[in-house]
């Protein structure tokens, strides 16, 4: 069965990659996303296929609740997190209806990330990064897995603690080679590949938890922590961990690099 899975996962990662030209770094990006439970935001101009590949991929897994929306400055929280259960109101609990929305999807996409206010943004970084939701005087485990942020711009500087949140980041551009250009236009015909289920995912997550890395990965990392200090780039704890624990072990269990 783990054979299968991974046959799975690479029949996906060639379709995205015949799909979406020039985007092969964001593709093993998001499958490596998908299976360490971390986060993904891309960055570039209008058309980029942002919005297209995650669709794309989010048709090749089945049996998963997925959660999209389009911020702007005029979101509410009733549209990310549901509105208030207008019975327990009556009684004075401010509960909120989270069916079909954020809380309760196991893959969201928020397209235009960084155009919601700072009110919004603040209110996900609980779900984002502990996977809770504070739902009145209760509090919800969410099953979010993977959060997909997309956006043209930079956040602000006070947007930094959610822009953290992010262990993935990538710069999306226009396709450069005329070749890739003309397969854009007229050559995607491939047949989607059979899509992945969601137990067969959570193999895969599962796999993550039982890699251990030999001293020789730790003192790599210790090296580069060091050299991007002497350049005067920091990256917070957080990072390091979700990277050490989450990410790389990850990309070695969907390659099969690892035994699952």
């Amino acid at each position: 069965m783990t054979n299968l899975i991974l046959q799975k996962v690479d029949a996906i990662r060639t379709y995205l990659n015949t799909i979406w030209q020039e985007r092969e770094a964001e593709v093993e990006g998001l499958i490596t996303a998908l299976v360490a439970r971390q986060h993904v935001l891309m960055i570039g101009p209008p058309g980029t296929g942002k919005t297209f590949v995650t669709l794309a991929l989010s048709k090749l897994i089945d049996g998963f609740s997925y959660f999209s929306w389009l911020m702007t400055k005029f979101t509410t929280p009733e549209e990310l997190f549901g509105p208030y259960d207008l019975m327990k109101l009556q009684q004075g609990a401010y509960e909120r209806i989270t069916a079909g929305k954020l809380p309760t999807a196991n893959v969201a996409y928020l397209d235009e990330l960084w155009k919601a206010n700072s009110a919004i943004l603040n209110s996900l970084l609980t779900l984002i990064n502990e996977r809770l939701f504070y739902n009145g005087t209760r509090i919800e485990t969410c099953p979010l897995a993977t959060l997909i942020g997309s956006s043209n711009e930079y956040p602000q500087e006070e947007l930094q603690a959610a822009f953290d949140r992010f262990m993935l980041r990538f710069e999306t551009r226009y396709i450069r080679d005329d070749a890739n250009f003309a397969q854009m236009l007229f050559g995607n015909t491939m047949t989607p590949p059979a899509p992945l289920q969601f137990n067969e995912l959570e193999v895969l997550q599962k796999a993550v938890e039982t890699v251990v890395m030999d001293q020789s990965v730790v003192d790599a990392l210790i090296a580069i922590k060091r050299d991007l200090e002497q350049e005067g780039i920091v990256i917070s704890d957080r990072r390091w961990f979700q990277c050490a624990r989450g990410i790389l072990p990850a990309r070695l269990c969907w390659q099969g690099e690892r035994p699952l």
